[in-house]
């Protein structure tokens, strides 16, 4: 009997004898071919029947570098599973429409968002439908790779980009050097021998920027067809890839002129704006990186009758840690033994201590500052606050939308118009007769090749954040200039953002025991230096003649200790003042208190008390960027995780109508998804527990002073400590909003003027890319006046 017949695979090309129709070796490869078809991708095939080769089979595919599932941290919670994972490959908007749409299909997964900024996404799937396995093998099926976060290569990545912007610029430099040869022959006259030289020096010199540096436009053009999308991309390629083209043809044959230093400008200039934007997204991306150094490296757990020092990683729930004062707690968890008092501040954005006892609850990464306690672990690793803090960071991440630029939103149709003008107009002049009918359409797409639509933004941006620096802000790109331009709405953070975020001596008030407050502040200063509580420091200033002996922390209540012979107590006015509060004390510490302050007695049993006012204090211009904010028809709203009588102190010090108090991180995350219906929204604070809410904010602001993670997720930065500076920066930023939509209207115009000379045949390749330099240097010098521009005095923008 006869073996079976064989026939092709209809995916992959290897031979199979499956009686189905079409005929595949594996059902992978079926799988994958009716995915192509199902997402519109079938070009691909066609691409097969012209010669170019077939895929390896899937069972190949699977064993090519598939996402390290071990090293992704997958969270599991009410049928539900999420994760975030970093992305290569993205280049441009569209390779972030098409990823969403192409993953999100896949049946099982509720939610696949890519960020453009930070290239990760954050994945959501049933995993009794799908699992990890199925969305990686999706995405790679796209010409994309899910990577573990940790382990994405953002340091190979940037090097990547900056040695093809590095050969990009050195080439451009010689091709321009040797052009103005040939230019200077085209007038004046050249031997044959030396304008061929010339020619074949530039092609040399042109070839690595076209296919090496270029290669990101190459590859994000044929991302944009296979996705059915036009692209910037695609025009690039083919103004760049038929002057090409052209100049090699020229260069054989010796007859016409070149355009190679069209070809290294339009790639160089263009690679400077994505490397740029590159940089912004690696510290983006960063910020949630950051969260993880909060947690200390090992910790003291409890093992066969002993504290044993161990990896937190093998920290599990149960366990018993011994915490000392000045260390970070490394898990969730209740207190077991000792009374204490905890720094929350990173996640609730209230300024003071807050006092744990035995049953008290505890959270990772905050800071024990008074006694050793024992805590008993009740959560680890991805399911503390802290890691859940971490997600809603991501999560805000990936939502941000890609920025909106005019040049996005115009390239379809741009681009499409430009190709048809082009082939229009070759096929007119062929059917005329004209002997070089492709000249004029490699006019067209030379002249209308997006340089000044590309600069249109950057140079505005680097105009605008030059400027922007000098007066101590710091934008960390394009994207953050636009958005603040648009915002109506601005969520302040009080504590380190409108107050200075330290306790401060504000008033005073002894018995007649001491001759003066100054008195009874050289009697508590000893005893203040020696303890480690935030509010001691104010206190501790003054005398230091005397000396503090047998001085005692009391978890809770204050300290105590002997001084020159007398034995004091300073804390809390109920355990610092014996016999207790009179009725008179009492009513200033109600007064104080109710203002939001911090009231710290002393006292000696023996006649001599005292009573100290602490507050926070307003930051420098935070009154000033309120009016002008008010001004600029911005509303400005105060959230804070501080006590109610707190807010209400500080804002009516500001003279700001909208406050809200009590904010955990996850209510000022919902506050800005709520103010962002309403239109874009700004965000300001400086704090771990403002980071999500930074994040999700359309732009959001930190103070360089701030947290780390506050910084890395912000979008603006003030350098200084006068909060006046966020006035100037919205400022700032409308105006680089104006000049932008200048730019693109300078380069609107010049596309309609010149785009039908090119078509016309009125217009040569070479004064094609001279006017192409010509409008670049219009949309460069009014971007430039940005550095010009005066600073703002609460004006509108």
């Amino acid at each position: 009997m006869a073996p079976p017949a064989t026939r092709p695979c209809a995916h992959c090309g290897l031979p199979t004898d499956a009686a189905t129709e079409p005929p595949f070796c594996c059902t992978g490869c079926e799988a994958v071919y009716h995915l192509l078809h199902n997402e519109g991708l079938d070009a691909f095939y066609r691409r097969l029947e012209e010669g170019e080769g077939h895929p390896a089979p899937v069972s190949a595919i699977a064993e090519v570098a598939p996402l390290g599932m071990e090293e992704v941290e997958v969270v599991r919670e009410g049928g539900h599973a999420t994760a975030a994972v970093a992305v290569e490959g993205i280049t441009c908007a569209a390779c972030v429409w098409l990823l969403e749409r192409g993953v999100g299909r896949l049946p099982g997964v509720t939610r696949f968002a890519v960020s453009f900024a930070t290239h990760r996404a954050h994945i959501e799937w049933e995993p009794t439908t799908c699992d990890l396995a199925a969305i990686d093998a999706r995405v790679r099926a796209l010409g994309y790779a899910l990577r573990p976060v940790r382990a994405a290569a953002g340091g190979r990545a940037e090097k990547g980009a900056l040695a093809r912007l590095g050969v990009a610029a050195f080439c451009a430099m010689n091709v321009m050097l040797l052009s103005v040869g040939l230019y200077a022959g085209y007038f004046q006259g050249m031997t044959p021998a030396v304008k061929r030289s010339l020619h074949l020096l530039n092609w040399g010199l042109a070839t690595p920027v076209l296919f090496y540096s270029g290669l990101p436009f190459w590859r994000g053009a044929w991302r944009g067809l296979r996705g059915r999308a036009l692209t910037m991309d695609l025009l690039v390629v083919l103004g760049a890839g038929l002057a090409y083209g052209h100049s090699v043809a020229v260069a054989l044959t010796g007859a016409g002129e070149t355009y190679f230093d069209s070809v290294v400008m339009i790639v160089a200039l263009l690679l400077t704006g994505r490397y740029l934007e590159h940089r912004a997204r690696a510290r983006a991306s960063a910020a949630t990186d950051r969260l993880a150094s909060l947690l200390p490296a090992t910790a003291r757990v409890w093992r066969e009758g002993g504290w044993v020092g161990l990896p937190l990683a093998t920290v599990a729930t149960g366990d018993r840690l011994q915490v000392r004062p000045g260390e970070r707690i490394g898990a969730d968890g209740r207190v077991a033994a000792g009374v204490t008092e905890v720094d929350e501040s990173m996640l609730t954005g209230e300024s003071r201590p807050v006092a744990r006892a035995e049953g008290g609850r505890v959270t990772a990464g905050t800071l024990n500052l008074a006694a050793p306690i024992e805590v008993v672990v009740e959560a680890t690793g991805g399911a503390t606050r802290l890691a859940a803090i971490t997600r809603l960071l991501e999560r805000a991440q990936s939502e941000r939308p890609p920025a909106t630029r005019i040049a996005d939103r115009v390239a379809s149709w741009f681009v499409a118009v430009v190709v048809g003008v082009a082939v229009a107009s070759y096929l007119y002049w062929r059917g005329h007769g004209r002997p070089d009918p492709l000249l004029p359409a490699i006019t067209c797409l030379i002249v209308a090749c997006p340089c000044a639509l590309g600069l249109a933004t950057p140079v505005a941006v680097v105009a605008a954040t030059a400027a922007a620096a000098r007066r101590g802000i710091l934008f960390k790109g394009g994207s953050a200039l636009e958005a603040l331009g648009r915002v109506r709405q601005v969520l302040i953070d009080k504590t380190g953002t409108l107050t200075r975020g330290d306790l401060r001596l504000t008033e005073a008030v002894a018995t007649a025991d001491f001759t003066d407050a100054s008195a009874a502040l050289a009697a508590a200063a000893p005893l203040a230096a020696m303890s480690r509580h935030p509010a001691a420091r104010p206190l501790a200033v003054g005398d230091r003649g005397a000396t503090g002996t047998t001085v005692a922390e009391v978890a809770g209540y204050g300290v105590v200790g002997e001084v020159n012979g007398r034995r004091w107590r300073l804390g809390r006015p109920a355990w610092a003042l014996v016999p207790p509060p009179t009725r008179e004390e009492a009513a200033v510490v109600d007064r104080w208190q109710s203002d939001g302050a911090t009231v710290v007695a002393l006292g000696d049993g023996d006649g001599h008390r005292a009573l100290f006012r602490l507050a926070d204090t307003v930051r420098d211009g935070a009154a000033e960027a309120i009016a002008a904010l008010a001004a600029a028809r911005i509303e400005a709203t105060m959230v804070t995780g501080d006590a109610p009588a707190t807010a209400a102190a500080i804002a009516g010090r500001l003279s700001l109508p909208h406050w809200a108090a009590g904010l955990s991180p996850e209510a000022k995350l919902a506050r800005v998804a709520a103010a962002r219906e309403a239109g874009p929204v700004a965000m300001v604070g400086d704090g771990i527990n403002d980071a999500p809410a930074l994040a999700a904010a359309d732009v959001g602001i930190a103070l360089a002073r701030g947290l780390d993670v506050a910084v890395e997720a912000a979008d603006v930065l003030l350098l200084g400590e006068d909060l006046g500076a966020l006035a100037e920066a919205v400022a700032m930023a409308r105006a680089s909003r104006r000049v932008i939509r200048e730019n693109y209207a300078l380069a609107v115009v010049y596309n309609l003027i010149t785009l039908p000379l090119a078509a016309a045949g009125l217009m040569l390749p070479l004064f094609a890319a001279t006017a192409m330099a010509a409008s670049s240097l219009t949309v460069t010098l009014n971007s430039l006046r940005l550095l010009r521009r005066q600073p703002a005095n609460g004006s509108r923008g």
